[in-house]
């Protein structure tokens, strides 16, 4: 579930950077993305603490679930700039600063 409302999120965050790219004219609004991306934040900040309250997990999130979740976190609060190539582009966490802010929420659901 953690790893499908991350997809979501990344989806979501996808979608609006597509549209930046538009002239003002010609794209179509999309006030919905920002909403998205902060479901599933909220999802998975409700779903990580009651992971940890498992009494086999010892007080903590299981390691497979941070597996899953931490290229997510890694992705949207990266900036890129550690592998510049010709052909790089801007970052996704740039285009979209909701994607970002879901990668800070991560981050602080994960440290808890």
């Amino acid at each position: 579930l953690l790893v499908h409302c991350c997809e979501m999120a990344k989806t979501a965050a996808r979608i609006h950077s597509y549209e930046i790219g538009k002239v003002p004219s010609q794209r179509p609004s999309r006030r919905g993305v920002s909403r998205i991306i902060s479901f599933a934040a909220a999802v998975i900040m409700e779903g990580l603490p009651m992971q940890a309250l498992n009494p086999n997990n010892n007080g903590s999130i299981s390691e497979p679930t941070l597996r899953c979740i931490l290229p997510f976190v890694l992705s949207a609060c990266g900036d890129g700039s550690s592998k510049k190539k010709e052909t790089d582009t801007m970052s996704l966490g740039v285009l979209c600063p909701d994607w970002r802010g879901f990668g800070h929420v991560l981050a602080v659901a994960i440290t808890e």
